[in-house]
């Protein structure tokens, strides 16, 4: 499958057409900055999501507004889980990091497909959130866009 969309130097030649790998590439780079920042900003970490930096990802609105649609449903019925598991791992400034990159290697360690990166999405945000209302990983929460 490959999608149509608009990015970079192409974009000013009209629609080019991107195999959909780099899509999925390309969303989880850049979607998750963009949905941390909506999510922060529904949480009430409105000046936080405003400080943080923009997703550059400029595909197809239709695949990020379904994907977020995804992760959003996701989130609502996985949602206490994933805070459950945040709040089991006893994060801290010092071990954030790495927790995150066990995760994200154990997570896609023997394939990747779109139910994984919809989850590594929702995942990711989670853990922005939980970091934003703990007040000694609040300083986390643009790290994690970083890692993202």
């Amino acid at each position: 499958m490959e999608v149509v969309h608009r990015a970079g130097p192409a974009a000013a030649g009209g629609p080019t057409t991107m195999p959909e790998e780099e899509v999925a590439v390309q969303l989880c780079r850049h979607l998750p900055r963009r949905y941390i920042a909506v999510q922060l900003r529904r949480n009430d970490f409105h000046e936080l999501a405003s400080s943080l930096p923009r997703a550059r990802f400029t595909s197809n609105n239709n695949i990020y507004t379904s994907v977020q649609e995804i992760a959003d449903t996701l989130e609502e019925e996985r949602g206490v889980q994933f805070e459950e598991i945040l709040f089991s791992m006893n994060l801290n400034s010092s071990s954030i990091e790495q927790t995150y990159d066990n995760i994200m290697c154990e997570m896609f360690s023997n394939s990747i497909n779109w139910g994984k990166i919809i989850t590594y999405i929702t995942f990711t945000v989670h853990m922005a959130v939980y970091c934003a209302r703990e007040n000694s990983l609040r300083d986390k929460v643009p790290d994690i866009v970083t890692w993202a």
